[in-house]
């Protein structure tokens, strides 16, 4: 089955391919509102950090400068508390490995934070 545009993912994990997928596209394709419309408000330690971060270029697309910052901070802020190093315990049976997660962030976090101060120091 395919999916249309207009059904939601809210219930999915984003740790799944398709949420994470659906999401990504949305952001890279320019269809910024479509791309929080997807992205989840809570969750575990890959998706919280991972969606502020995605919210911050989103909305520093949008124009919203002030709240493209606000979310970048608390996305660094909730990977640092999360998930500080790429060493330590396991995480859940149903994420990734640690390594991962830590690689994840550390991308999406540099790739937020060069689209927030480039386009803001204009």
């Amino acid at each position: 089955m395919l999916l249309q545009p207009s059904m939601s993912l809210r219930n999915f994990s984003f740790c799944s391919p398709l949420a994470s997928g659906w999401t990504n596209e949305h952001y890279r394709c320019g269809r910024f509102e479509e791309a929080l419309k997807v992205l989840p408000k809570h969750g575990d330690t890959f998706q919280v950090p991972v969606s502020l971060l995605v919210q911050a270029m989103v909305h520093q697309r949008l124009g919203h400068e002030d709240e493209a910052r606000r979310l970048l901070r608390q996305g660094i802020a909730e990977m640092e508390q999360r998930i500080p190093t790429i060493d330590g315990p396991p995480l859940a049976d149903y994420m990734p490995a640690r390594w991962v997660v830590w690689t994840t962030h550390q991308v999406l976090r540099r790739e937020a934070e060069k689209l927030i101060d480039d386009e803001t120091n204009r």
